[in-house]
């Protein structure tokens, strides 16, 4: 998954630093499109130079999100022109009190009018992307942003045909495609839209973990990451041999190159898939073996994923009050580490695991393996 999130901001990044493209169109499947959204405020806050204008702005239809686009960018200008005064530089050009024309010519004024927040001379870009996140009409949306590009090139013919006015030249537009239409395909090639894609489905993370194995110019303890990522992967679809044989090349890889963290790592996930076939003496022995490394790395969060495994185990096994001892260990720790989903889960737990023993005090005092490890 990481290396797709890093492929994809290598391709946006490369796109703001091109000088000749004016639309980044990135296509992908309604489930990833919050995950590329984050990326791309990743991208702003990794980038010190550029301006960035992110709008995940719902689309209803074509007036309606034109509409809200430049309301969000008032507000944005207004911030910025309070922000000149207080520093004492020049005013910013006033905006217009409203822009003419249909959507898609109110969207190419609003555009021109946005050039003011890029300092004159200098190399900033504007990147402005828009990226609704809820689409009730996606067709009319495609409609506008097909006509986006051919709308700013027909604008500009007057300096040369199918040129782009020269104020477009520091402006990058990334839009959220939906669908194949027409148009987009008409324009899949031009000099001015550039196009990709966003999968982050099994498929795609699959096909990218095995092309890091394969690599042989990655580093080996990247490919050995990889490769506890594919075992996780096999555990979870019910490859419980395929899982096996990876876990032990794995820990014999950790135990050779001491490092007992992820040693602990690899042990507990072998507890976890032994735990999952209900062969609990075998889980817990995996768990038992994981103490050692996971008190020589000193790391809380090896604790508390011991904790978690324990607490599991227990429960499986009917002991409640076993169960309580570990998960409030695992839940002090996770509220420790600022882990608030883990911290959330194990104190559900915690509460579930009391309410069947009737525990109502803690159980921290009580003599656990987690707590003799540390």
């Amino acid at each position: 998954m990481r290396a797709l999130l890093d492929k994809l901001q290598t391709t946006i990044t490369d796109f703001i630093e091109q000088p000749d493209a004016l639309l980044l169109r990135v296509a992908g499947a309604t489930a990833d499109a919050p995950i590329v959204f984050k990326l791309l405020l990743e991208i702003e806050r990794r980038n010190k130079s550029d301006v960035f204008l992110l709008f995940a702005t719902p689309f209803v239809n074509k007036e309606q999100y034109v509409d809200e686009l430049i309301r969000l960018f008032r507000a944005e200008y207004q911030a910025l022109q309070k922000e000149r005064e207080g520093r004492q530089h020049a005013p910013l050009q006033p905006l217009p009190d409203r822009f003419s024309g249909g959507p898609a010519q109110q969207l190419a004024e609003l555009l021109s009018a946005a050039r003011q927040l890029l300092p004159e001379p200098g190399r900033q870009r504007l990147v402005w992307a828009f990226w609704p996140l809820g689409l009730t009409d996606p067709a009319a949306y495609g409609q506008l942003l097909d006509g986006l590009v051919p709308g700013l090139l027909a604008s500009g013919r007057g300096s040369g045909p199918l040129a782009p006015p020269p104020w477009t030249q520091r402006l990058r537009l990334i839009g959220r495609q939906v669908g194949d239409s027409p148009a987009a395909r008409r324009t899949a090639d031009a000099k001015y839209v550039l196009r990709t894609t966003a999968d982050f489905s099994p498929g795609a993370v699959q096909r990218c973990l095995q092309e890091t194995l394969t690599d042989g110019r990655q580093p080996e303890a990247v490919r050995m990451r990889t490769l506890l990522m594919v075992a996780t992967l096999d555990r979870a679809h019910g490859r419980s041999e395929a899982a096996l044989a990876k876990y032990d090349q794995l820990l014999a890889y950790y135990r050779q190159h001491n490092s007992p963290a992820l040693q602990t790592v690899v042990l507990v996930q072998l507890g976890e898939l032994c735990q999952q076939q209900q062969r609990l003496p075998e889980a817990r022995a995996f768990y038992e073996q994981a103490l050692a490394p996971a008190a020589a790395a000193q790391v809380p969060v090896c604790t508390a994923l011991l904790a978690k495994s324990f607490g599991d185990l227990a429960w499986a096994e009917q002991s409640p009050s076993d169960a309580a001892a570990c998960y409030e260990v695992w839940h002090r720790l996770a509220s420790q580490l600022g882990d608030h989903q883990g911290a959330q889960l194990a104190l559900a737990k915690l509460t579930a695991a009391r309410e069947q023993s009737g525990l109502t005090t803690s159980m921290l005092e009580r003599s656990n393996p987690v707590e003799a490890s540390r």
